[in-house]
């Protein structure tokens, strides 16, 4: 069942501050909060759960975490944190980048990254016929655009997340 999907932001101008991106509802049932630097072009972002700090993205650039949603693809009882991130020299590239997903397995504490990048585009989650899709993004007309807030939607479907002999993996499109 999918919980959450693609919207976080905070509500502070000031630059260069770490942001709790992960509306409160979230935190108080999943116990997920997600920090994310401004003006970092490190791209870093951050989990914590249960009082331990996970990396998530490997900080090579970029704009570090760009979507999340909650949902229980395995169907253990405990809801996963899938999160997709770009990896690159930001917003105004001059080369390409890599926007990867993954997700955080809360009964396990760990993370894991699928085997798939994009060099095009950010990519967002969506759903089809209630699963969770990976798409690409796109930026919501009008809407900012920052290393903190944005607000994306999805365009081409890329993926479905499932799961496969208690396996969670991403099926791309063919």
């Amino acid at each position: 069942m999918l919980l959450f999907l693609n919207k976080f932001g905070g509500n502070s101008d000031d630059e260069d501050c770490v942001y709790n991106v992960m509306p409160s509802e979230i935190t108080e049932k999943y116990g997920f909060e997600v920090f994310k630097q401004s003006s970092d072009y490190t791209g870093e972002t951050y989990l914590v759960y249960n009082d331990r700090l996970y990396v998530l993205g490997d900080h090579g650039g970029g704009l570090g975490v760009t979507a999340f949603a909650v949902a229980d693809i395995n169907g253990d009882g405990a809801a996963e944190l899938y999160f997709t991130y770009s990896r690159g020299p930001g917003a105004n590239r001059s080369t390409p980048d890599r926007s990867k997903a993954g997700y955080f397995d809360p009964a396990a504490e760990s993370i894991t990254y699928f085997d798939f990048f994009n060099t095009e585009s950010e990519m967002v989650f969506g759903t089809d016929d209630g699963k969770l899709g990976l798409y690409i993004a796109a930026a919501v007309p009008g809407s900012a655009f920052t290393f903190v807030f944005m607000d994306l939607e999805p365009c081409e479907k890329l993926g479905e997340i499932v799961c496969e002999s208690g396996e969670i993996t991403l099926k791309t499109v063919e």
